[in-house]
This record gives C-alpha cells, sequence and structure tokens, in this order.
C-alpha cells in the first residue's frame, strides 16, 4: 500500500531558530560548539542518543531504546548497533601533525594529501565526542552506504571513430583503444572469464580473482568500459585493449582504499578508474570529506569516472528542487511516496542557503485538513497513518 504524505516547509528569513534553541542547549551540554562543527549532520544524532543512553540506568530495555534509535542509520551509513558498543565506520580530514589513537580509531587506514590526511577506521559512537574535540581533527564524515547505478548505457560517444584514428575531416594522431592503459572497475564482480575480457591469446585480462559467483552489474559495467566484444569483435566496450582491475564496492571508505590499490598496481601507467556506485545523501559539490579524499587520490594520469546516478521521481530516492518563498509563513510544498511495506524508516534531506532557517511539518493523507505540529532541526517525530 503506496501513501502519499506532503511535506511543507516554513523558511524564514532568521539566522537562528527558536524552536531550535532546546536542541542546540541539549549539544551544548555534550560538547563544544567547534567540536560540533566538525561532525557530520548524520552522525548528530548517534552522538546524542549514545549521551541519552549513558545518562540512563543502562539496563536491558534501556540497551534496546537506545539500539532501536540508532537502527533506521543502518540503511545509510557503516553503523554496526549490534555491537556491545556500538561503532561506526568514519573518515576523518586531519591536519598533518594528527596521531592516530588505535585506541580511539580501530582498523585505521591513512590517505596522505597534500595539505591535509584523512583517515578511514571505526569509532565507538559514545568516542565520536572525543574525537571531535581533538585539536588536529578538521572534519568527520561517516562511511555511507553505497548502491549500483548505470543500469543503462551510455547512447552513441562516436567511439568507434577513435579506435581507427578519426576521419579525413576529424584526424586524429593515434588509433586509441586502451592499449598500455589501465581501467579499474570498482563494482560488483565481473565475470572475468567472458570472451570479452580475453586478450588475443585467449587470457583474461583482469587480475586473477576467485571468478565464483560473479555478478551482472559489474561484469555489463566492465564490458561498456572495456569488454572487446565477442570473437568477431562485435559490441566492443570503450577501451577494448585495456588491461583491467577491479575491486569489489562497498561503503566509501572501501572506494578509497580500492582506489588506493589500483593507483599501485598501474605502477604509474595511465589508470581509468570506473566508479558505477554511489549513495543518495550529501550536496553534490565537491565539499564532503570523501570528495576531498579523492581529489588528492587523484593525480597525474589518473582519472576517476562517476556514474551520473539512476535517481528520479520513479523510485524512492527521489529528488525534489523549488523555489523558496519570499514572505515568511509562505510554503514551499511536495509530495513524495512511502512503501510501508519495504521501508520503516524514510530520509529527507535539505539543502539551502545557510542564513534560512526550515522547518517541516506533514499532512495526513487521510485528513488533508489535519497538519501535524512542526518539527524543528534536530528534533524528531513519529507519524503514524
Amino acid at each position: 500500500m503506496r501513501f502519499i504524505h506532503k511535506m511543507a516547509f516554513l523558511v524564514f528569513l532568521l539566522l537562528f531558530s527558536l524552536l531550535a534553541t532546546a536542541q542546540t542547549r541539549q549539544l551544548d551540554e555534550i560538547m563544544t560548539e567547534e567540536a560540533r562543527g566538525k561532525l557530520h549532520y548524520v552522525l548528530i544524532s548517534p552522538v546524542i542518543h549514545s549521551h541519552e543512553f549513558e545518562e540512563s540506568e543502562r539496563g536491558v530495555s534501556d540497551t534496546l531504546e537506545y539500539r532501536q534509535r540508532l537502527r533506521p542509520l543502518s540503511q545509510m551509513i557503516a553503523i554496526q548497533v549490534e555491537r556491545e558498543q556500538p561503532s561506526v565506520e568514519v573518515l576523518i580530514k586531519t591536519t598533518k601533525d594528527f596521531v592516530v589513537d588505535e585506541l580511539l580509531i580501530r582498523d585505521a587506514g591513512i590517505i596522505s594529501g597534500e595539505e591535509y590526511d584523512y583517515v578511514m577506521g571505526t569509532v565507538s559512537i559514545s568516542d565520536l565526542v572525543a574525537l571531535a574535540e581533538i585539536r588536529e581533527v578538521v572534519m568527520i564524515e561517516p562511511a555511507f552506504i553505497t548502491h549500483s547505478e548505470l543500469n543503462e548505457s551510455a547512447h552513441d560517444i562516436n567511439a568507434n571513430a577513435v579506435w581507427v584514428g578519426g576521419d579525413e575531416n576529424n584526424p586524429l594522431p593515434d588509433c586509441i583503444t586502451g592499449k598500455g592503459v589501465y581501467v579499474g572497475i570498482i563494482d560488483s564482480k565481473p565475470n572475468r572469464n567472458h570472451i570479452t575480457f580475453e586478450d588475443s591469446e585467449g587470457s583474461s585480462r583482469f587480475e586473477h580473482y576467485d571468478n565464483s559467483d560473479p555478478r551482472a552489474h559489474g561484469t555489463h559495467v566492465a564490458g561498456i568500459a572495456g569488454g572487446r566484444g565477442d570473437a568477431d569483435g562485435n559490441k566492443r566496450g570503450i577501451a577494448y585493449e585495456a588491461d583491467l582491475l577491479w575491486s569489489q564496492y562497498g561503503y566509501t571508505n572501501a572506494a578509497l582504499a580500492a582506489v588506493q590499490g589500483m593507483i599501485e598496481q598501474a605502477n604509474g601507467s595511465p589508470l581509468v578508474i570506473n566508479y558505477s556506485v554511489g549513495h543518495f545523501f550529501g550536496p553534490r559539490d565537491g565539499s564532503t570529506v570523501f570528495e576531498q579524499a579523492l581529489t588528492n587520490l587523484i593525480t597525474g594520469n589518473t582519472v576517476f569516472v562517476k556514474s551520473a546516478g539512476n535517481n528520479s521521481t520513479d523510485n524512492y530516492y527521489n529528488h525534489y528542487e523549488g523555489v523558496v518563498p519570499q514572505q515568511q509563513g509562505e510554503f514551499l510544498e511536495f509530495s513524495f511516496s512511502l512503501s510501508t511495506d519495504t521501508l520503516n524508516a524514510t530520509s529527507l534531506e535539505i539543502w539551502h542557503e545557510s542564513q534560512f532557517d526550515v522547518q517541516v511539518s506533514s499532512l495526513d493523507p487521510a485528513d488533508e485538513s489535519a497538519w501535524n505540529d512542526i518539527v524543528a532541526f534536530g528534533d524528531s517525530e513519529t507519524f503514524t497513518f
């Protein structure tokens, strides 16, 4: 059964919201304003829930409630709710003089940048505040769950003209087939034994890995990028003579580790990495810690290619864009669908200019005159329909 929920946003031209004051006070009791500014907003609610749990009697019912509050986040980020100490995988932007505390950050890996370093690891939720309070820590971002994209091939991009050196009107200095180039695929497992990935001697152009249980998505993405087609060369990919690398997709931290590994394997040769994977959250402007870490990795003759995504108004991950009303009290209203048989929570991101205050209300679909109370920033409310 599908319900249509109408959400209205009351956008007031105020620098600070009175309705958010109680939430701000609660955060002020937990951490300093400077530390709070270092935490990605998705990590704020786990910090609050952890603090509430620590302030409780920590009995069985308190533990169950704490984990139940954390559980919806497992649809978005790499959070381990069932551990004795619930934890989360994080990506930390740090100054160059940061020293990893292995008791605080487990399984740490480091990407060294020119101005900053980027540390991947796992942190107990109860330790996030202590981590944010460290002077050398600049920003802390969760590792997001990623999902396969590129389910439809690109239309004709005239690659066949590039393969043969162009034409008399647009000649190229050489025939470009991918020879001498590495193509890296971060995706589900391609079928490395498929004829499209063979070289002229019948050997796989992929490095060796266990080929059991290959997946369609990784195979067709790799085929588009570097498949040589059938025995007669029909249905070729773009760089059909390239050497091929593969790494399993997973959390965003895993993607960074995969990029590092592929750069090492290419050993200075030209490398193009295809990432037909993504997640549904964030500003998409290159400002996240994940994107900054990628920028530091992708240098020289390494190129990183990202799919545009499959998001549309036809699935759960809808995008909506509207013009903010000019007058206080006016509404920006839109609708979205929620399937109650498959989802137990819905996440909604609103990106806006920092000087605006955003407040949310929900309209009961059974009674279009029954608006629920406004939910202020940082607060939560459960609506039953």
